[in-house]
């Protein structure tokens, strides 16, 4: 029982060890793609953005998976590690504020181009969204003469509708 026990806690600190290099693969990847980031611009950036929040979640789930583990060990073996693990979501949580102030800053040059309509991100530029202000007024234009055209066709409805009546009335006073 005592050899089972400790053969368990051999498989154990094992497979933490397997997540403890899957997280640091993960963290120096993401990492890097950061880095990356400040020469892409527009849809590159985009995507390279995405790919890193996925990472990222992989990391999460990695570090979570990793805590459960440590937290399965015997109070004399777990302590070290979970001073380990307290790093690294420390890691991540740096990581994470990296990827949002990378998010937020745009490159020198995107900026004055994108100020310029020039930019690889047309839908935020000041032509795109004067585009989109034109083809809102548009569509306004044409849903007011919609209603135009239906205010009209139900005063002739009513005028319609009144002279039938008129004629009824007319009609049945003549009848009697």
């Amino acid at each position: 029982s005592v050899v089972l026990l400790h053969q368990a806690t051999m498989d154990a600190s094992a497979l933490f060890r397997q997540y403890e290099q899957d997280y640091c693969t993960k963290s120096t990847d993401t990492s890097r793609k950061i880095g990356l980031l400040e020469a892409l611009n527009g849809d590159a950036r985009r995507k390279k953005l995405s790919e890193i929040e996925g990472d990222l979640r992989q990391a999460e789930d990695v570090l979570k998976r990793m805590d459960l583990e440590v937290r399965s060990l015997p109070a004399d073996q777990s302590k070290p590690l979970q001073a380990k693990v307290k790093e690294y979501k420390a890691d991540l949580a740096s990581l994470k504020t990296q990827v949002q102030k990378a998010a937020a800053s745009m490159p020198a040059g995107d900026a004055a181009r994108a100020e310029l309509g020039l930019g690889g991100d047309y839908a935020s530029s000041s032509a795109g969204q004067r585009d989109r202000m034109l083809t809102a007024t548009q569509r306004l234009e044409k849903t007011n003469d919609v209603l135009d055209y239906g205010k009209q066709t139900l005063m002739q409805t009513e005028v319609s509708c009144m002279w039938h009546q008129c004629m009824s009335i007319h009609a049945a006073m003549a009848c009697t």
